[in-house]
């Protein structure tokens, strides 16, 4: 479970910043070695790439929030219903079984 991982993404975070560091210094050293008179500047070239594997990467990482925030707010909707039930109809005691969190 996702839970059980949560100290390992420290780590998966560095490792992706150093392979995405090292393929784009590989590219800029490829274009330097096959093409030395190109017009390319190697570091806009490093930066272009680098720019171009983070792009994805955080539109995956928004839409993700996003999910989560969408999708697992289903307890908080239930408790701001109850709250509006409670504040508008005084019937007497309410119980709400939130044990096998059924709504």
């Amino acid at each position: 479970e996702e839970r059980f991982l949560f100290p390992i993404y420290p780590m998966l975070c560095v490792g992706a910043a150093l392979v995405v560091d090292e393929v784009a210094l590989f590219a800029s050293e490829l274009v330097e070695r096959f093409a030395p008179s190109s017009p390319w500047n190697t570091q806009k070239m490093k930066q272009g790439i680098t720019i171009a594997a983070l792009i994805p990467i955080v539109l995956i990482s928004v839409s993700r929030s996003a999910a989560l925030v969408a999708n697992y707010s289903s307890p908080l909707k239930a408790y701001s219903r109850l709250h509006e039930h409670m504040t508008t109809v005084r019937d007497g005691p309410i119980t709400v079984c939130v044990g096998g969190e059924w709504y």
